[in-house]
């Protein structure tokens, strides 16, 4: 080895020595050679010494509730103040106008009140002097509608019933109606059955003199409807065969367009298997390489085929190491302050001594990380080593999975194409056979004949005269229609029932005194305006609270200091006004106690202080509170105290730097 890597090793082993003792750390193993991190021995009692800074007991950095002008600064720099002492205000010119604004609107809404409940009692007043004369009008109603439903429900017309003078006349009027109407009735279906040329209709009785007529009509008309329904089943035979044919042929577009699907879907699927395996193969790759680089990171090792599919355990068998004895600094290949590197290894010695003496903080490797809690930054070798195979065998297996699943969803959409096409052929050969077996009679030649037959058997069943008819039918409508307005129905009774009773509710309505449902709604009117009246209060309220944000008070006895705000200046809602310190008590903060001080400073402990500006002056404290986790800077992690002075002195500042000691 030359003289220069010789020269690098002596340096950098100088370097090691000087960052632990910096750290206070130093590497011991045990009977079982495996790495621990254990702190450096200390001789003698622990000293703690730290810089602090004087602070007040109570600080508060206050500001104003709202935005606006300042108007007046009524205190100055270092003025003492009592809690509750008015500090600053802002011009209020638009929080009072917002506030007689807000009074303004619960005046007018007490005002609105008032007259609604003055407009309520001159109604209910007005109800009381008009309701004998509705209650009157409402009797008559009721009288006349009880008339009506009687007559029309027939009960003036049922045995013992008593009927009045105005019933009787209406009962004789009726009847003499229904009469002349029944008989214009029968005289219209006379004379529609005359018209038709028929013995009798669904609703019409037959007669004499029409029976003989229809029989001769009808035997002609049987011979025609027979003749029809020939040609009817000979058409259905034909539109048969054009069916079969058809179908056959739909079935033929859509064995295509499933066979153009299958093909489209194979051509997706040859995509997508082909992407599943390069990520795949990508992953394989990168988790290949890893399992490389922990071998090379560590021992230098190169990985061949057959090693590269080996566990960790059984490389480190062939190969003879053990991690604890390889990875042990009492085992480093340095003689007579020479690098020892054996070439008969499968490992490089110089990657070792680099794991060991090269990095820049002692200890951070260990090889075993079982029942040991790792400090940051330490990292363990075991695991890396099997993080590194886990993810490569997960990776391979992966893999291989995936090329098998990709073969199998290729075959499977092949599959479906071929099995597409064979059912493509299948219906081809079914149109040929379905196009082969047409009938010489086409399906149009036999409807051209079914419609000649038709137009014969119309031309039968359609003899009478259409517009008499008609007219016969309308005369007998409106005959009908005259019977049927002197019977009344079910809705009209219905609905004369109806009004009866509404008439004999309002008639109780107005007997019973004030309407129930008028005094609910005067009652709701009344309470939206007590809902107006509220939410007027509660903006009055809003209104006193703005006027008292553009002041700001003191919120406990102090002294002002950083005041950084004029008269004339604008200020937003909670800018930063002045600070206020409660300089009655005054107590100390550190935040550079390194690891090894804080770890023997507890709650309550004693400590004596001294300052930088005041060197006579000598005083004790007692810590009050010690931060549980630390802050790194510049490389360094250190730790938050604060400590309550026992007493105080006229000379103390804030701001002024001071030393602790225990």
């Amino acid at each position: 080895m030359n003289r220069l890597a010789v020269a690098i090793i002596a340096l950098v082993v100088v370097a090691v020595i000087a960052g632990a003792a910096v750290f206070f750390f130093i590497v011991r193993e045990d009977d079982s050679d495996e790495g621990v991190l254990v702190s450096a021995p200390l001789i003698g009692a622990p000293i703690v010494r730290a810089d602090a800074v004087v602070v007040p007991i109570r600080s508060a950095s206050i500001g104003m509730p709202r935005g606006g002008m300042v108007s007046d600064v009524l205190v100055r720099e270092n003025d003492s103040v009592e809690e509750g002492q008015l500090l600053v205000r802002l011009d209020a010119t638009d929080a009072e106008i917002a506030l007689q604004r807000a009074e303004n609107a619960v005046d007018s809404a007490l005002a609105d009140l008032d007259t609604l409940k003055i407009a309520i009692e001159k109604e209910r007043e007005l109800d009381d002097e008009t309701r004998p004369g509705r209650l009157e009008q409402a009797r008559q109603t009721l009288q006349d509608a009880t008339e009506r439903y009687l007559h029309l429900s027939g009960a003036n017309r049922r045995p013992g019933a008593s009927v009045s003078e105005e019933g009787a006349v209406l009962e004789a009027m009726y009847a003499e109606a229904l009469a002349r109407a029944e008989l214009g009735v029968k005289q219209a279906e006379e004379a529609l059955l005359m018209a038709m040329g028929v013995a009798r209709t669904s609703d019409i009785a037959e007669t004499t003199d029409s029976r003989a007529h229809v029989a001769a009509r009808d035997a002609r008309i049987a011979k025609t409807q027979l003749a029809v329904l020939d040609l009817q089943n000979a058409l259905e035979d034909a539109q048969d065969f054009d069916k079969i044919v058809q179908d056959a042929e739909d079935a033929v577009i859509i064995a295509t367009v499933l066979l153009s699907n299958a093909e489209r879907d194979l051509e997706v699927t040859e995509l997508e298997v082909e992407e599943a395996i390069r990520v795949a193969e990508e992953a394989y790759e990168d988790a290949e390489f890893q399992w490389q680089m922990v071998h090379n990171h560590y021992m230098g090792i190169e990985l061949n085929a057959e090693e590269l599919l080996m566990t960790p355990d059984a490389l480190f068998d062939i190969w003879g190491v053990d991690l604890a004895t390889l990875f042990n600094r009492r085992h480093a290949p340095i003689r007579n302050n020479n690098f020892v590197d054996n070439p008969d290894t499968r490992w490089s010695e110089l990657k070792v001594f680099g794991m060991l003496y090269l990095h820049p903080f002692p200890s951070t490797h260990i090889v075993s990380c079982d029942g040991i809690t790792i400090p940051r930054g330490m990292r363990c070798i075991e695991k890396d080593y099997e993080d590194a195979w886990n993810a490569f065998t997960v990776a391979r297996e992966s893999y291989l999975t995936t090329e098998i699943d990709s073969r199998t969803a290729v075959d499977a959409a092949r599959n479906k194409v071929v099995s597409a096409r064979n059912h493509l052929d299948d219906v081809e050969r079914a149109l040929e056979i379905a196009q082969s077996d047409r009938p010489l009679t086409s399906a149009a030649s036999i409807q051209s004949e079914l419609d000649a037959a038709n137009a014969s058997l119309n031309a039968l069943l359609d003899f009478p005269d259409e517009a008499e008819v008609g007219q016969a039918m309308a005369n007998l409508d409106v005959a009908k229609a005259a019977l049927a307005d002197l019977q009344p129905n079910a809705q009209e009774i219905a609905l004369a029932r109806q009004q009866m009773e509404d008439a004999e509710l309002q008639v109780d309505k107005l007997e019973a005194g004030r309407d129930p449902l008028d005094e609910e709604r005067r009652e709701a009117r009344i309470a939206s305006v007590e809902s107006r009246i509220m939410a007027a209060e509660t903006a009055l309220e809003a209104a006193h609270i703005g006027v008292a944000d553009t002041e700001l008070r003191a919120p406990f006895n102090g002294v002002v200091v950083g005041l950084s705000v004029d008269a004339g200046e604008e200020v937003s809602p909670r800018q930063f006004v002045m600070s206020l310190a409660d300089t009655s008590e005054w107590e100390l903060v550190t935040v550079d106690l390194d690891e090894l001080s804080v770890v023997n400073l507890s709650e309550g402990d004693n400590v004596e202080v001294s300052f930088d500006a005041l060197p006579e002056l000598e005083m004790s404290g007692t810590i009050s509170r010690v931060s549980r986790f630390g802050e790194e800077i510049k490389g360094s992690v250190t730790y938050a105290a604060d400590i309550r002075l026992s007493g105080t002195d006229p000379r103390l500042r804030w701001g002024m730097t001071a030393s602790i000691r225990k």
